[in-house]
């Protein structure tokens, strides 16, 4: 694969598919898993945290790896994720 083919496919999963924004300098996702998907991941090196980022149909999971706690916007609502810890936001019966 060409590393510049990659970075497109990078985007268009992360930006595409997460809906990953920066919103008001805060991050931003409005995840969307495609009908024949299942889920996908990826990192994220976003100021001074690493962040992992697993999204699911009904669910995503926000792990904090390395940084300050951090708020990120799922779908417009704020959640907080500390230092060194996870969270999941169920957004199955949210309407965005």
């Amino acid at each position: 694969c060409h590393t510049t083919s990659m970075a497109g496919t990078w985007m268009s999963i992360t930006k595409g598919f997460a809906g990953m924004r920066v919103i008001n300098d805060q991050l931003s996702f409005a995840p969307f898993v495609p009908e024949k998907w299942d889920k996908f991941s990826f990192k994220i090196k976003f100021r001074k945290n690493l962040i992992e980022i697993e999204i699911e149909k009904t669910f995503c999971k926000l792990t904090n790896l390395d940084g300050p706690e951090i708020t990120i916007l799922v779908n417009g609502a704020d959640y907080h994720l500390n230092e060194k810890a996870n969270l999941e936001v169920n957004y199955q019966n949210q309407t965005v």
